[in-house]
C-alpha cells in the first residue's frame, strides 16, 4: 500500500478527503503537493460526491436589480439563505434589458446548466466556477415548456434538452451542436418536467383522448439518450371516469414521485415510486385538501423533500415558494428573505450535490469556432439556433 511522505497510507488520505465538504478541500490544496495532485485528479472529482443542497435564484422585477444566487438550508422549516453572490457583479452584460431573468435549465453531477435568454452557462455552485457553453435564440417563439440537463457515461459527454409545445431540441456541450427530435403526433408537452437520477422526465399530454377520458391523456415520458427516442415511463393506475390530471413531480427520499390532482372533491394525492421503473411500486403518501395545497393553477410545479419530514415546493408561474409539514399537512411560512417582491421577477430552484468537476471542459470560445446559424421552420415561425461563438466567464466568488 502506497504511503504519503507522512507515512500515512494514501487510501486513508484519499477517503478522508472524499467525505470532506468542497470549501475544506479547496483549502487543503495549499496543504501540499500530494494533497494537491489527488484533489485534482480526475479521478478523485469523479468519485467525489459531497451533500445535496437546494439552491434558489431570484430576482426582483426591474433590470436594475441583481440576480440573488441562495442556499437553502435543509434543516429548518423556515429555512434560512446564505447568499452566495450575485451573477450581475461578474457578468457586466447581464445588467443589459435583454438579459432580465436567469432560468435553471438542469443540473446534474453537481453542474447546473442556466439560461439567461439566448446564453447558457455551465456553473458549479462549489467551487464558483462558471463558463459559457452554448447559445440559443428561442425568442420567436417563447420560451421552453421544459428542460433537463443529463450526462452521457458512453461519451463522457454533457446534453442539454429543450422542450417546446411539438419539438424537442437537443446539444451536446462537446460539439456545440443542436438537433431536432420530434414527439410521436398525439403527444405534445405538459407542464412538468422532472431530473431524477441523470433520468429526464416530463408530462405529455395524449390530444386523441376526448375529455371524457380524462385522466388517461396526461402520460409520463422519459427520454432514453442512446436510441434518442421518448419512451412511456409507468404510472400509477387511476380509476376510470374520475377526473384526475399530473399537478406536479418532485421527489421524496430519493424516490420519484408525483401528486395527482381530483376534481371531483379537490383533494391532491402525493405518491412514491418505491422502486424506481416498477408500476406495481407506487404509493400513496398522503391526501391532502386542494385549500391546504392549491398547486394545480400554478405552472411547472416541483417538490422535494427535507430533513424533520418537510416538503419544499417550487412553482415556476406565479413565482412562489412554500414549505409543506409532512405530519400536519399544513403549509408553512414562505422562506426567509423569499418574498413576492424579491421573486417577482423570477424564481428558480435546482437540487445539486456538491461536486469538484469543472464547466471549463466545455468552454464557449469564439477564436476556435466559427459562428453559424441555423434556421427551423416551426409551423411558420422562424427559430433561429447559433452555435460556436461567444465569450467565456471565469471564476464567480464571494
Amino acid at each position: 500500500m502506497a504511503t504519503t511522505q507522512a507515512g500515512i497510507p494514501a487510501d486513508i488520505i484519499r477517503s478522508v478527503l472524499l467525505n470532506l465538504p468542497v470549501k475544506a478541500l479547496l483549502k487543503f490544496e495549499c496543504v501540499c503537493k500530494e494533497w494537491c495532485s489527488l484533489i485534482r485528479d480526475s479521478n478523485f472529482k469523479h468519485s467525489y460526491r459531497g451533500e445535496e443542497r437546494l439552491i434558489a435564484l431570484s430576482k426582483s422585477p426591474g433590470f436594475s436589480h441583481p440576480i440573488k444566487i441562495s442556499l437553502v438550508d435543509p434543516l429548518s422549516h423556515v429555512c434560512v439563505l446564505e447568499q452566495l453572490g450575485e451573477f450581475t457583479e461578474h457578468l457586466s452584460f447581464l445588467k443589459d434589458k435583454r438579459y432580465p431573468r436567469p432560468h435553471v435549465l438542469g443540473c446534474c453531477n453537481g453542474l447546473v446548466l442556466l439560461s439567461f435568454n439566448s446564453h447558457i452557462f455551465l456553473w458549479n455552485p462549489s467551487t464558483r466556477h462558471c463558463s459559457k457553453v452554448l447559445q440559443l435564440l428561442t425568442d420567436s417563439v417563447g420560451g421552453p415548456k421544459g428542460s433537463g440537463f443529463f450526462y452521457d457515461s458512453s461519451t463522457g459527454d454533457y446534453n442539454a434538452i429543450i422542450l417546446l409545445p411539438r419539438l424537442v431540441l437537443v446539444a451536446s456541450l462537446k460539439k456545440k451542436e443542436w438537433r431536432e427530435l420530434s414527439l410521436p403526433n398525439n403527444l405534445r408537452c405538459g407542464r412538468h418536467v422532472l431530473q431524477f437520477r441523470n433520468i429526464f422526465h416530463f408530462e405529455a399530454i395524449d390530444l386523441q383522448w376526448g375529455t371524457d377520458h380524462f385522466s388517461r391523456r396526461y402520460k409520463i415520458l422519459y427520454f432514453d439518450p442512446e436510441s434518442e427516442k421518448f419512451k412511456p415511463f409507468p404510472a400509477p393506475k387511476v380509476k376510470d371516469g374520475v377526473a384526475q390530471e399530473i399537478s406536479a413531480f418532485g421527489v421524496i427520499e430519493d424516490c420519484f414521485s408525483i401528486t395527482i390532482h381530483n376534481r371531483c372533491d379537490n383533494t391532491t394525492e402525493i405518491l412514491s415510486m418505491k422502486k424506481y421503473g416498477v408500476a406495481e411500486s407506487w404509493v400513496s403518501m398522503f391526501i391532502i385538501s386542494g385549500s391546504e395545497l392549491p398547486i394545480l393553477y400554478y405552472d411547472r410545479v416541483t417538490f422535494y423533500s427535507l430533513k424533520r419530514k418537510g416538503l419544499i415546493w417550487r412553482c415556476w408561474r406565479p413565482p412562489t415558494m412554500f414549505v409543506l409539514d409532512m405530519e400536519t399537512k399544513e403549509r408553512k411560512t414562505v422562506l426567509d428573505g423569499i418574498t413576492r417582491e424579491t421573486i417577482a421577477g423570477g424564481l428558480d430552484t435546482c437540487l445539486v450535490v456538491e461536486s469538484l468537476a469543472s464547466p471549463h471542459e466545455f468552454i464557449w470560445i469564439d477564436d476556435q469556432h466559427k459562428h453559424f446559424a441555423k434556421e427551423i421552420t416551426l409551423r411558420g415561425t422562424s427559430l433561429q439556433i447559433i452555435g460556436r461563438c461567444g465569450i467565456a466567464i471565469g471564476a464567480i466568488s464571494n
